[in-house]
């Protein structure tokens, strides 16, 4: 899964592959969504149960592998403890 774009020229590995699938099967749930919604408006009832699982969980998938690979220090920032 790897490829020479995702990997530093000196061997380590910079990206980790779970993660960039979980993206991508994140992706693709946004896309699949917006899909179903468009269905769901000719009266389809089992496109709504699809669109309500889907809408469920794609963006919490988002804001978890966003804090899975988020900087834990910001470089610049001040502290303002008092």
């Amino acid at each position: 899964m790897t490829t020479a774009a995702s990997s530093p020229p000196d061997g380590t590995r910079s990206r980790i592959d779970w993660i960039d699938v979980a993206r991508a099967y994140a992706m693709f749930l946004v896309f699949y969504g917006h899909f179903v919604e468009t269905v769901y408006h000719f009266d389809n009832e089992p496109a709504l149960l699809q669109e309500k699982l889907v809408y469920a969980f794609h963006m919490p998938l988002f804001i978890f592998i966003s804090g899975l690979i988020a900087k834990t220090t910001m470089p610049g920032l001040v502290s303002l403890d008092v």
